[in-house]
């Protein structure tokens, strides 16, 4: 398997095309060709990003930098979700406008492999393997120390596990842990919901007395 990340910066008003080839599969090259340019877009300034991928049933998401010198600086500016249901602009491209405030963005596209957890500003990649959400939650909490929750006694008959709290964040005063996924509440809990590949699922405290 060969991996590669290539980066495009863009300043001033030039555009650079690049193409990333992130993995080769089964004899199978999954490959984002980038074109990105300054632009001004509903009267802001932006990065727009023009991206072709292949294959087309490939998942990608776009993150940015603006210095590359800190540590963990790439940021999610757009989830594989919303790339599906982005502007396209035929089979296998699309186009993105990322307002920007500084004179020097870099951007990167990387291929979707996984799952996603979001807890406030943490992400938890968890694998698209077959197993629930909650099972998911369960060998991440075994993985990775600082992701904790709790969960209601005893299980639910037919509506399966409660979540009462997550990263140390407990229900009280009227709120709630409410699931999200690919941007809408759940219709079914953690342990009956079986993440895909490419899926944005967040826990949410949502206080519904207000």
């Amino acid at each position: 398997m060969f991996f590669k990340n290539q980066v495009v910066s863009r300043r001033g008003f030039f555009i650079v095309l690049v193409t990333t080839v992130l993995a080769v599969r089964r004899g199978i090259a999954e490959q984002a060709h980038l074109e990105v340019s300054k632009v001004v877009s509903n009267g802001t300034n932006a990065t727009r990003v023009l991206m072709r991928y292949s294959p087309l049933n490939t998942l990608w998401r776009i993150e940015t930098s603006s210095d590359l010198s800190k540590t963990n600086s790439w940021a999610r500016s757009i989830n594989a979700t919303n790339i599906v249901r982005g502007q396209s602009q035929g089979l296998g491209f699309v186009r993105f406008d990322i307002p920007t405030s500084t004179n020097s963005l870099f951007v990167r596209s990387v291929l979707v492999t996984n799952a996603n957890i979001t807890v406030t500003t943490n992400n938890y990649p968890v694998p698209a393997s077959g197993e629930t959400l909650f099972m998911a939650m369960e060998n991440l909490m075994l993985s990775v120390p600082l992701f904790t929750f709790v969960k209601k006694a005893p299980k639910h008959p037919t509506l399966g596990e409660f979540i009462l709290g997550v990263n140390g964040e407990t229900e009280a005063g009227g709120s709630h842990w409410t699931l999200d996924i690919n941007g809408k509440e759940a219709t079914v809990g953690s342990s009956q919901y079986v993440p895909k590949i490419g899926d944005e699922i967040e826990w949410r405290l949502e206080n519904r007395n207000n």
